[in-house]
């Protein structure tokens, strides 16, 4: 589907009960972090201004590159169907790093 969508809140299923949880983020993933580059973009049908995202067709291969397989962010389309990206599956990666960037401050804060 496409188009505009609008919602007070949007729940994702997170049940512990219901994941078989492999483990932390691991390095791998914190490389494909810093390799990921976010672009500015227009449509090209119905072009209604400037977008920022990633490309979904580089974001897997740069997870390729980073030796990780079966990256469920990317939905590779088939034949003519879009590929696309699950924008929230960044957010634990993004909360890591952020969490590793603020331990590193703190501690060059500590050491002076």
């Amino acid at each position: 589907a496409s188009g505009v969508f609008y919602a007070t809140s949007i729940k994702e299923t997170s049940d512990e009960q219901r994941k078989d949880i492999k483990s932390g983020i691991t390095a791998d993933y914190a490389d494909l972090f810093m390799a990921l580059k976010p672009i500015l973009f227009s449509w090209k049908e119905n072009p209604d201004g400037i977008h920022m995202g990633f490309g979904a067709q580089s974001v897997f291969h740069q997870a390729e590159a980073c030796g990780i397989k079966d990256f469920a962010a990317v939905h590779q389309g088939v034949g003519d169907e879009p590929w696309s990206i699950a924008y929230s599956e960044f957010v634990p990666l993004l909360v890591q790093m952020v969490q590793k960037l603020t331990k590193e401050v703190q501690e060059l804060k500590e050491s002076r």
